[in-house]
């Protein structure tokens, strides 16, 4: 199916205008034993930014178009599940804006991902083991005023395991993820966690304790 939306307002104050559109659509179709989900969303938008009260930013303006696409493929049997996952986004965005000097400055960027996943389920009575690999690769380039032309990338990939047990009313898990990043370096986190349950699952107690790792995204660098 697809649907879209469209909006289209002046805003409340001088340069807080929108005018965008955003189109989404999915398809599913039976393959190999398994289902083949295609997900796509293309969105393009053009609006002021107004700043603050105090500081008004009335020749600040932003415009960003994308398309994002994910393609999966998930088989599940009676003992295990395979899932396969390809991920697409592009995107191109401009941005002027004045700085603190008060000189117009232009930023242009088309900055882009591809991504590929693949998950094994190992499926229990009791019990579910998840296992799964993952690859990313961030790439684009970039026009500023104020820093010229450049260009970026980096690669990311990692792997992950869970495990999952469910004894009557109590409910454990263990996982762990590996991460490398070209910037960044390798990290390792895990995750331990128990809930009990009362009355027939209608409330519950649970702990969990994790660490956690986090970098930059691709936008937030360039």
């Amino acid at each position: 199916g697809i649907s879209g939306s469209w909006l289209q307002t002046d805003g409340v104050r001088k340069n807080s205008d929108y005018d965008g559109y955003t189109v989404v659509g999915r398809w599913d179709e039976h393959l190999a034993g398994g289902l083949l989900t295609l997900t796509s969303r293309l969105y393009d938008y053009d609006l002021g930014v107004p700043g603050s009260v105090t500081f008004p930013t009335p020749n600040d303006r932003q415009n960003s178009r994308a398309w994002i696409s994910s393609l999966t493929w998930t088989r599940e049997r009676l003992r295990n599940r395979d899932t396969v996952r390809l991920g697409y986004w592009d995107q191109e965005i401009e941005f002027n804006y004045t700085d603190f000097s008060g000189t117009l400055q232009h930023s242009q960027g088309e900055p882009g991902f591809r991504g590929a996943g693949w998950q094994h389920d190992f499926i229990g009575d009791e019990s579910e083991i998840s296992v799964g690999i993952d690859r990313r690769r961030f790439e684009g380039d970039f026009d500023d005023s104020s820093l010229g032309r450049y260009s970026a990338e980096n690669d990311q990939t990692s792997a992950f395991g869970q495990v999952q047990w469910r004894p009557d009313d109590w409910r454990f898990v263990g996982s762990v993820r590996w991460q490398d990043e070209d910037l960044f370096g390798s990290e390792t986190t895990w995750r331990v966690g128990a809930t009990r349950l009362f009355d027939g699952g209608r409330w519950g107690a649970w702990a969990n304790y994790a660490t956690g790792y986090r970098v930059p995204t691709f936008n937030e660098l360039y």
